[in-house]
């Protein structure tokens, strides 16, 4: 029968809190509406710049 290898303890970085800690009242959702706009106005912005290489033809 194979050996199954040891899984791989990874060491917590000093000073640097585990997730634990956190509640979930802590964590922002990233969809929201301020950021759904700056979403869109980024996407039009790399639209207009695409097209504009385009229409150098």
């Amino acid at each position: 029968m194979p050996q199954v290898p040891a899984p791989r303890i990874i060491a917590q970085a000093p000073g640097r809190p585990t997730a634990e800690t956190h509640g979930a009242s802590d964590i922002w959702p990233k969809w929201t509406a301020s950021y759904r706009q700056y979403v869109n106005q980024e996407k039009s912005l790399w639209q207009e710049q695409f097209d504009a290489l385009n229409f150098r033809d």
